[in-house]
């Protein structure tokens, strides 16, 4: 694996992946072998060592993208921006943060599998922590499989559209996992690293839910781990919306748990799973709640994932 652009480059032109299919019958399957191999079909090069972004544009339908496993075919790049959101402010997603993602997805109906999404800008190195997108997936009916996420703020922006995320590891130290869609993560691992400033508690997740808009992040039999306290999440928007449902939180979960909002917990366990301690707001989930967050109906009404390949 090579280690991208370093530094603040939201110039770069990602490479854009023009395929089109009408149907998962007639998809495109894209083999990506492990290290910095490609395909010609994505149409990526490597100029001295150096990997591209990359992009799947709006109306590139019917993609599976699937690597050889997370730890050995890697999308990665070292692009950042400076500047810090609000709380509740609309620009969580600007135009400027969403160009740092090394993989962007705006198409709809999309598989990955067995590949690790990548911003080198704060893994392994000394660099001040920067807002540095691993991934922003924008499309509707999108889902990964056994994919790596890692980053350390703004790891993954689950952007827009509903996704399911199955046995994939996700890792960050604030807001990593971030956006207005509304997605189940199913045995999934969030793994906490620690941010450059010393003290500092980790935000795991940053959900923008308004409104007149649908949307929110549960997480199912998945296990939150890692190397600094945290919260399991603070709020985006309006009516941000997090609920865990039979995972383990390890002893760096805080005890309150949460800052805002629409936030619950249910059937967990771990040195973290404190409910008696969390913040006296804290959603408590009714049977009708814990059938809405429970099922893949709260994702899929229209039974698109089982078609997938």
């Amino acid at each position: 694996m090579t280690s991208g652009g370093d530094q603040n480059n939201s110039d770069e032109e990602p490479a854009i992946i023009g395929l089109r299919r009408e149907r998962w019958r007639g998809r495109v399957w894209i083999h990506c072998l492990d290290g910095v191999r490609r395909e010609k079909e994505l149409k990526w090069s490597l100029d001295n060592g150096r990997e591209e972004k990359v992009m799947i544009p709006l109306g590139k339908e019917y993609i599976l993208l699937e690597g050889e496993g997370s730890k050995s075919t890697i999308i990665g790049w070292g692009d950042y921006i400076n500047n810090e959101p609000e709380p509740n402010s609309t620009t969580i997603t600007s135009v400027e943060l969403k160009a740092t993602a090394t993989f962007a997805l705006y198409a709809d109906n999309f598989v990955a599998r067995g590949i690790q999404f990548l911003n080198t800008y704060n893994v392994g190195n000394k660099n001040p922590l920067r807002r540095a997108l691993a991934a922003l997936v924008g499309g509707d009916k999108a889902s990964f499989h056994n994919c790596t996420f890692k980053g350390s703020q703004d790891t993954l922006c689950d952007y827009l559209g509903h996704h399911y995320f199955e046995n994939c590891w996700i890792e960050g130290s604030m807001d990593f996992i971030f956006g207005y869609a509304q997605s189940m993560y199913e045995n999934c691992i969030l793994s906490v690293v620690a941010p450059d400033t010393e003290g500092s508690v980790s935000y795991i997740t940053a959900q923008g839910r308004g409104p007149t808009t649908p949307g929110g992040f549960v997480f199912k039999d998945s296990q939150v781990i890692g190397s600094n306290k945290a919260y399991l999440g603070r709020a985006y928007g309006p009516i941000s919306t997090v609920i865990f449902l039979h995972s383990y939180m390890s002893g760096i979960v805080v005890p309150e748990g949460w800052q805002t909002l629409i936030y619950g917990e249910d059937s967990c366990w771990g040195e973290g799973y404190k409910p008696n301690q969390r913040v006296k707001w804290e959603k408590k989930l009714s049977p009708d709640d814990l059938h809405k967050y429970s099922s893949i109906r709260y994702i899929d009404r229209e039974g698109w994932l089982p078609n997938q390949p």
